[in-house]
């Protein structure tokens, strides 16, 4: 019987017991203990939109995007898991992956996202208009708003990148549509372009190469442009931030270090000395002050520290000031370390003495100990025993650690209540967790 699973690779078995009540644990558990994928169960839905205003053309078609958001704040896309619906699919269709397209003209056509999960059902809405215009072209222009035209070419050094957007004329006005064109370029190794987001329209040199073509296409209706890139051997491609750990917490007292490393596009490669890194959120909101370091090779790297009690995850960039160069990690900030170990249970009731596995899961990269394990029956609160699996033992980073038990006898009629103190070495900071065990 399966209860509940969490995400991660099982590395670990203590099985180790003093308890008077419970049975050594077979040598192979009879439990197929595969644990289920993270992110957690999302606990908001937010649907989102490309079009500003919130209107289409005739046989317009753009693309929604459906967003969960857990508990921790992390993000999943979940076009694919809603179920879409719209008030008028005679003027407004929706497909099963999110993209709308304009039929006839309507207004206040409801378009909404669903999605049922084991607490409830989750939903949002946009209200859309469609139009009897039509589209009679699609103009390409630069980031500066200025035509560029099919034979024009642009020229940029590897490691480069500029933006395009797509222009739509309608015969009832211009409207802005560079996220819901298609973009592609005839050679990804050399130009790569964005799609669908908030990199749509914009291209990247990646590699030396002459008259790439990057093209966009909406409604029917083709722009091109000519990249050629130029080779530069001595760019850096971009940066890698290390987080460790990247999990702390919010009290002010923790901290993490940050570790970036330029990767260069060619052995040559380096940042010049004297180089200076900017460390900031991805909103854009200043996060720490500007690091100078010395680089003087591609080994080259540049650490800090940071500390927030902005609960949730916080996203980090780090940017080489006067170059392309830029990484992103995640930090993750909490009030108590409870919030990031899971547990799980693998139960087989098969026989007349009830089995189980009870799993703990650490999706961080750091490192706790086991202090107590404790099994109570759930009515009486009566301690089995003082049981003391794993207890000692380190749930070490991105890790499980297993307690396979054997009991004399059925499951309590209330079942079992599951107590686990653990605690963090390096801060000291100690919590328990609690878990059910029933039917």
């Amino acid at each position: 019987m399966l209860f509940f699973l969490f995400a991660g690779l099982l590395t670990g078995c203590f099985s180790s017991s003093s308890c008077s009540s419970c049975k050594e644990p077979p040598a192979s558990p009879p439990f197929d203990a595969t644990a289920p994928a993270f992110p957690l169960a999302p606990e908001q839905l937010i649907l989102s939109s490309f079009l500003d205003p919130l209107v289409l053309a005739d046989n317009q078609i753009s693309q929604l995007t459906a967003t969960g958001i857990d508990e921790l704040g992390q993000e999943q896309p979940l076009n694919d898991t809603v179920t879409w619906s719209s008030s008028a699919p005679e003027s407004l269709s929706v497909s099963s992956d999110g993209q709308i397209r304009g039929l006839s003209p309507g207004e206040d056509i409801v378009v909404t996202a669903t999605l049922t999960t084991p607490e409830g059902t989750l939903s949002d809405s946009l209200t859309f208009a469609v139009t009897a215009a039509t589209l009679t072209s699609l103009q390409l222009e630069d980031a500066q708003g200025q035509p560029v035209s099919a034979d024009q070419h642009v020229s940029l050094n590897q490691g480069d990148s500029l933006s395009f957007r797509a222009i739509a004329t309608f015969s009832d006005g211009t409207r802005e549509v560079t996220r819901d064109t298609q973009w592609q370029s005839s050679d990804d190794d050399q130009v790569l372009v964005g799609n669908g987001n908030a990199m749509a329209g914009h291209a990247f040199a990646i590699g030396p190469g002459e008259q790439v073509t990057v093209s966009g296409n909406f409604g029917g209706h083709t722009v091109n442009s000519l990249i050629d890139v130029l080779p530069d051997p001595t760019k850096t491609a971009f940066i890698e931030l290390r987080m460790v750990p990247d999990v702390i917490l919010s009290d002010g007292t923790d901290s993490a270090t940050l570790t970036a490393r330029p990767v260069p596009f060619g052995p040559e490669a380096d940042l010049p000395a004297g180089t200076g890194f900017s460390f900031t959120r991805l909103s854009g909101e200043a996060l720490l002050s500007t690091v100078q370091e010395d680089t003087t090779s591609i080994n080259g790297t540049v650490q800090t520290s940071i500390s927030s009690q902005q609960q949730g995850l916080n996203n980090i960039q780090v940017d080489a000031l006067n170059s392309f160069a830029r990484g992103r990690q995640n930090l993750l900030v909490v009030d108590s370390f409870s919030q990031i170990i899971r547990t799980w249970v693998v139960a087989d009731a098969a026989n007349d003495n009830f089995s189980f596995l009870l799993g703990l899961n650490n999706p961080s990269n750091r490192e706790f100990l086991v202090t107590r394990f404790q099994l109570f029956d759930q009515q009486s609160q009566q301690p089995l025993q003082n049981v003391t699996f794993g207890q000692g033992q380190p749930l070490k980073g991105d890790s499980n650690i297993l307690f396979p038990i054997t009991l004399n006898g059925p499951l309590p009629a209330q079942g079992l209540l599951n107590r686990v103190s653990l605690r963090e070495p390096n801060t000291g900071a100690e919590f328990t967790l609690e878990r059910v065990i029933t039917h």
